[in-house]
């Protein structure tokens, strides 16, 4: 840690956010809320991750702002929180960014601006503390219930003749570090918190740890706590991994696997990681696809038993992940041959456009029988109220091979059904998998021509 003192001295510090909580003097009974009013001030700060749970009992409102301006009792701050302004004093900083007290919840236009800076809110933040064992904001993190077995500290005559101590434990071994089963792990807006977050502070549920992006994680204290090698909680590997496609569809599995209390959310609370993304691999992402790959990752599907009820068509189109609650995985494929061509500016999809292609749409009755082992098909929703008796079309997107250890063949459509003349909406995928290349052949055959749609 103190290497890294050194090196943020030498750097210019950041702009800070719109509002940080001023920790003041260590032994001050009161913090306030530090607004800079449009005006640039630079200066280092913590940002804090944690778990709201059902109830917040101190957020910062309209009515309330002048009071939290004014100064604020630290003893009235629920427990997490003063176990924030108690990390950032004892580490020398003097502001501390809380999404709760720094975002004006009952503004709308605050909360959109303040959500949409959050990508830069933790990437230039100092540190992140990471409250990974509170189940909400009044628990707090500094006091942990749960602890291995003690050190015993024995004197020992060292050679120089100077008394020295040793420290013996049993070793408490992991079969896997657990982080996901932190409750932190399970919100949603906590994954890329800690994701673009230059530093960590991770107060886990046996000991403290400390994380950068060049170090990884490094014990502050120590510890017999043994785990398996690459099971500490990291996941920047997403920034560097060359295999992008590979990359992205861990990190969507990994989201959709988090609760969210507001399920509108959904595309927010990952906005920052899509920004950063962007700007790393130089490409577009449209409601939760890449541009660079957008037909293959259309190839999305709700897990076996977490399919939700309801699709969400005011968040996003159907042939979207962002528009379902489920919990979803993108198949890591590369097409090697599709009569799939998107005609629409995906950038303009990204504003509000309509999805345009050119694809062969064939009717249910068109498909081929096919036996039960060689496809497997997906429904995006249980509740299919809404297309129950429309007659169903299949979108053909193309076909890879892969070889595990066979070589095997791999057809994948969309399962759709029509709005109106030309115009579909995405109900499911269907996934033909076969050894022999005579079956997808077969299946190609009985389709028909390429066509202009619109998909909703």
């Amino acid at each position: 840690m103190s290497r890294h003192q050194g090196q943020l001295q030498r750097q210019r510090p950041p702009r800070l956010p719109t509002r940080v909580i001023n920790v003041q003097e260590a032994a001050s009974p009161n913090v306030n809320l530090h607004s800079l009013g449009g005006a640039s001030e630079y200066g280092q700060y913590l940002t804090l991750s944690y778990c709201w749970g059902r109830n917040q009992p101190l957020v910062a409102l309209k009515r309330n702002l002048k009071d939290l301006k004014n100064g604020i009792a630290v003893t009235v701050l629920p427990q997490t929180i003063q176990d924030a302004v108690q990390t950032t004093r004892d580490l020398g900083y003097q502001y501390l960014w809380v999404d709760a007290l720094c975002i004006i919840q009952d503004d709308e236009e605050d909360v959109k601006r303040e959500i949409g800076a959050m990508g830069d809110i933790y990437r230039n933040s100092t540190a992140t503390i990471l409250a990974a064992t509170s189940r909400s904001v009044g628990e707090g993190y500094l006091k942990s219930s749960r602890k291995h077995r003690p050190f015993i500290t024995l004197s020992v005559q060292l050679p120089n003749g100077k008394t020295g101590e040793v420290r013996i434990g049993h070793p408490c071994q992991f079969a896997h570090f657990g982080w996901h089963l932190d409750p932190l792990a399970q919100r949603g807006w906590t994954l890329q918190e800690s994701l673009l977050a230059r530093r960590i502070l991770y107060y886990g549920p046996y000991e403290l740890l400390f994380h950068c992006q060049t170090l990884g994680y490094r014990r502050l204290f120590p510890s017999y706590i043994i785990y398996p090698e690459n099971e500490q909680p990291s996941s920047r590997a997403l920034f560097h991994s060359q295999d992008r496609t590979a990359s992205w569809s861990e990190l969507v599995r990994q989201y959709t696997f988090r609760n969210l209390t507001y399920s509108e959310d959904r595309p927010r609370a990952i906005s920052g990681i899509v920004a950063t993304l962007e700007g790393l691999w130089n490409d577009k992402c449209v409601f939760g696809a890449w541009a660079s790959r957008f037909v293959e990752q259309m190839t999305w599907f709700n897990v076996a038993g977490f399919r939700p009820s309801l699709r969400k068509s005011n968040r996003a189109p159907s042939w979207s992940w962002l528009s379902i609650d489920g919990h979803v995985a993108i198949h890591c494929i590369s097409i090697l041959r599709s009569d799939c061509v998107v005609t629409a500016d995906l950038i303009q999809v990204a504003e509000g456009a309509k999805l345009t292609l050119i694809c062969r749409v064939t009717p249910e009755h068109n498909w081929p029988s096919l036996e039960p082992n060689l496809f497997s098909i997906y429904w995006d929703i249980d509740n299919t109220d809404d297309s129950r008796g429309m007659p169903y079309f299949y979108l053909y997107l193309g076909v890879e091979a892969r070889l595990s250890p066979e070589k095997w063949y791999h057809a994948f459509a969309l399962t759709v059904v029509q709005v109106e003349a030309h115009v579909f909406r995405r109900i499911g995928l269907i996934i033909v998998q076969s050894a022999d290349m005579k079956v997808v052949r077969h299946l190609e055959e009985r389709l028909h021509g390429p066509q202009h749609i619109t998909l909703v």
